[in-house]
């Protein structure tokens, strides 16, 4: 019998695994026992220690329990003890070190190495015939952890042979032969082939030996064996006889050639379906076949196994009864065509070659008979009975995606980076000029609620410059036909492009063009505005315009640019409207004239009554005139000298005595005249705007002087006279006052189609650019004249005769004329304007450059304001 054993490093520890195999215990000094006698552990302890016994082969009573050894009294866990706590040699339940030692016999017999074990658990050779030879096997598995080794294997019967085998796990495993003794590790198999011939020594002789005996030393003083139970005898029968009763008193009794019972083998008996049987030569045959059926795979094993009114045997044997794609019936042995296989049809209506068309993929038959698959500039394919779009041919796409129209877009695929360009080409045939994904679409019939998309645009560039400033991706704004008023201020690297028809799908057609324009009145005017625009940006296909100033002398600028260096314009169309006219500067005024002096007072012929003298006449601005002096007393005095006018005019000596005249006062001291501002001329960038230059201011004139007061006459006195007093001398006139200066006329208004600052680096191709009628410069206003001076008093004369005459006053100066204002600089008109920068390639290249008319220096009585000029770059 197989047997299984364990055993530990100090210890023998044996479990029968009757239960897994079958077989019992491999044999040792423990015999068949596999319990410990747990009363006798003591004595058998005590024996052991004394040093008596045989310690190799331990007998039954010296199997200690692990939980007895440790003083216990129990079981581990309380219950009996099971093989897994069985000790031997004295081992006591420290030993938590031991190695387990385990290990099974599996038979094989005909099965392959790693096959599960035979039950029963015999190797069976049957009966052996001469000349025959049996093969069996078994399997040892070391399923412990100690390494093992297999000493030899034998059976006493000399016609047996043995040799030692490992296999590997692979399909087919692949074996190699080993010599016993062998090691079996831990974990691994050993194989043990048993073969054994016929002796043909007579029948049903039973063999000389019924155990193969297997020797493993698993560590022990001895070897343990393993012992497996062999099966069969030998036979020997005349020529096609055979002993299947296994009776030798009767013989081989049975011919495998010609018994249907036993036909080639006992028990082997004739059947066949639907047929009378036969043996013939050890073989069954069929004899004959059953009314409609017949042996048509001539295999006598299954009779006469067709039915001669079926698919593949209709009428005869393998006359096949079938039809290209459909299937078929046999009827009364004649075949006919039954249904069409789905996806095929019968469309020449020949049954011959069947359901000839396959409606799933035939073009001219796509669905049935006659579908025709064809689409508008495509190949096509026909799929699952559906005519399906293939490839588009060349030059053409499909654009809306509906394959029922084909390919309705023509189009040749040049690139994925569609950037639109002047002649409209869609590289990526996306359906327009430029790329749809990074587009967000405007037009005059859209709203500022929608989406922005192709189907719902936008009203106004400056919501979808909003809308591209906050989505990324989108950094195109395609902008359909019309008029789009309003100033437009720049986005770093969004670009805009014009020219497309919303009404025609989006193309680029060249007809209508997108136009921009701004004819607002605050401050410059300016319909494009970008400042640093450092980004790849590009302005294509627009008509930027502004409208002319009406108000003022400002400028105009079409498209202005700050700090632009990746900006490109191209194919666009770029207008500035005229500038403003610069005001006229305001003439000058002349004040009020300088009032007379007053006339003096009368003196006496006779009397005490002297002349008073006249007041000096007023001036606005202060230049007053001198009183007159007043005359002397009555008697030999002299009279009074004249006042001084205003500033410094002296006055009229006095009369002197006796009866002198006073002397006329100093008169007619004019003031200067201003001079005339200069005349404006040119400009500059200022604050990064055009600043023409204005005409200058005239200068004031002076002021002119009062007049001196008239000197009074002296009195008359002497021994023979009557003594009188003289007369007052008269008042200077007032002073004239200057008059004001004209004020410089304004610059002229600069009219730019493109108005650059520090954007070197700017791109312009391909564009028309019209600047503009610059300004006028603003007349230069007139100085005014001064105003005159006033008329001098009159010295009084009365009784001149006798008693001194007064002065007459001095008469005041004219004040001076006020200076000309200079006449304000005419206007620029440029194409293209640059402030410290460079414009990318020459000028003007591919573009267009027109100017309007410069304007003309404001007219000035002084100096006039020089004219502007024209330039395109």
């Amino acid at each position: 019998m197989a047997n299984m054993r364990h055993l530990k490093s100090f210890s023998k520890l044996v479990i029968c695994l009757s239960l897994l195999l079958g077989v019992g215990c491999a044999e040792s000094g423990i015999g068949d026992s596999t319990q410990p006698n747990i009363e006798e552990t003591d004595t058998a302890q005590e024996t052991r220690d004394a040093g008596s016994g045989d310690a190799s082969t331990p007998d039954p009573e010296d199997i200690v329990s692990p939980s007895d050894a440790a003083g216990d009294g129990d079981a581990r866990d309380g219950s009996s003890p099971d093989d897994a706590d069985i000790q031997t040699d004295g081992d006591t339940a420290s030993d938590a070190g031991a190695t387990t030692v385990e290990y099974l016999a599996c038979v094989l017999g005909e099965a392959e190495p790693w096959s599960e074990c035979a039950d029963p658990e015999i190797l069976d050779f049957g009966t052996v015939m001469a000349g025959d030879t049996v093969v069996r096997s078994l399997r040892i598995d070391n399923m412990g952890e100690a390494d093992l080794m297999v000493t030899d294997a034998s059976i006493a019967d000399p016609n047996f042979s043995i040799r030692a085998l490992t296999f590997t796990r692979d399909t087919p495993p692949d074996s190699a032969e080993v010599a016993l003794p062998a090691a079996l590790l831990a974990g691994e198999a050993l194989f043990i082939e048993v073969s054994v011939s016929g002796t043909g020594t007579g029948s049903s002789l039973e063999f000389a030996a019924h155990m193969l005996e297997i020797l493993v030393d698993a560590g022990g003083t001895d070897p343990e064996t393993l012992s497996v139970e062999i099966r069969g005898g030998y036979g020997n029968c005349a020529t096609g006889y055979y002993d299947c009763d296994g009776d030798a008193s009767n013989g081989c009794e049975v011919h495998l050639d010609t018994d249907p019972l036993n036909c080639g083998a006992c028990g082997s008996v004739c059947a066949a379906d639907n047929a009378s049987s036969t043996c013939v030569s050890g073989q069954c045959a069929v004899a004959t076949c059953d009314a409609g059926f017949d042996d048509c795979d001539m295999d006598p094993s299954n009779g006469c196994e067709a039915e001669l009114d079926s698919i593949d045997d209709c009428g005869s044997c393998g006359n096949v009864c079938g039809f290209n794609n459909a299937s078929a019936l046999c009827d009364g042995g004649a075949c006919a065509l039954d249904a069409c296989e789905p996806g095929f049809e019968d469309c020449n209506a020949n049954q011959v070659d069947g359901c000839e068309v396959d409606t799933n993929s035939n073009l001219s038959n796509c669905g049935g008979c006659g579908n025709v698959c064809a689409l508008a500039h495509a190949q096509t394919q026909c799929v699952a009975g559906a005519c399906e779009l293939d490839t588009c041919l060349a030059g053409w796409t499909d654009l809306n995606g509906d394959p029922s129209d084909g390919c309705e877009y023509q189009c040749t695929f040049q690139s994925a980076n569609d950037a639109p360009d002047a002649n409209g080409v869609d590289a990526n045939c996306d359906g327009i000029d430029g790329d749809i994904t990074r587009g967000i679409f405007v037009a005059t019939t859209g709203s500022d609620s929608a989406a922005g998309t192709m189907s719902a645009p936008f009203a106004t560039i400056t919501r979808a410059l909003t809308e591209a400033s906050s989505v990324s991706g989108l950094d195109h704004i395609y902008v359909a036909t019309g008029q789009y008023d309003g100033q437009i201020q720049l986005v770093n690297g969004i670009s805009i492009f014009g020219g497309y028809d919303a009404t025609d799908s989006w193309r680029r057609n060249g007809g209508a063009t997108t136009r921009i324009f701004y004819n607002g009145n605050v401050g410059p005017k300016i319909a494009v505005r970008g400042d640093t625009i450092s980004s790849p940006t590009t302005l294509g296909m627009l008509d930027i315009a502004t409208g002319p100033v009406n108000s003022g002398n400002g400028s105009n600028y079409a498209l202005y640019c700050k700090n632009c260096t990746k900006l490109t314009i191209q194919n666009s169309t770029i207008t500035s409207g005229a500038a403003g006219n610069g005001q006229n500067g305001v003439n000058g005024t002349t004040p009020a004239d300088g009032r007379p002096g007053n006339t003096g007072g009368a003196g006496s012929c006779d009397g005490s009554g002297w002349g008073s003298g006249g007041s000096g006449g007023t001036s606005s601005c202060g230049r007053n005139g001198g009183n007159g002096g007043r005359g002397g007393s009555e008697g030999k005095n002299d009279g009074y000298t004249g006042g001084t006018g205003a500033i410094g005019s002296s006055g009229g000596s006095k009369g002197r005595s006796s009866g002198g005249h006073g002397g006329n006062g100093v008169g007619d001291r004019h003031g200067t005249h201003g001079t005339s501002g200069a005349g404006g001329a040119g400009g500059a960038v200022l604050a990064g705007y055009w600043a023409g230059n204005d005409g200058r201011n005239g200068t004031i004139g002076t002021h002119g002087h009062g007049g001196g007061g008239g000197g009074g006459g002296a009195g008359q006195g002497g021994w023979n006279v009557n003594d009188g007093s003289g007369n007052g001398g008269g008042g200077g006139g007032g002073g004239g006052c200057a008059g004001t200066a004209g004020t410089g006329g304004q610059a002229g208004g600069s009219s730019f189609g493109i108005f650059l600052v520090s954007s070197t680096g700017i791109v312009l191709t391909n564009n028309s650019i019209t600047s503009g009628n610059a300004g006028n410069g603003g007349r230069g206003g007139q100085g005014a004249p001064g105003s005159s001076g006033g008329a001098p008093g009159a010295g009084n004369r009365y009784c001149d005769d006798e008693v001194g005459a007064g002065g007459n006053g001095g008469r005041g100066g004219n004040g001076g004329n006020g200076g000309h204002g200079g006449g304000g600089a005419g206007g620029h008109s440029y194409g293209i304007y640059r402030d410290n920068t460079l414009v990318s390639g020459t000028l003007p290249g591919t573009n267009t450059i027109i100017t309007g008319q410069p304007g003309s220096g404001g007219a000035s009585m002084g100096l006039s304001g020089t004219n502007g000029f024209a330039a395109s770059y």
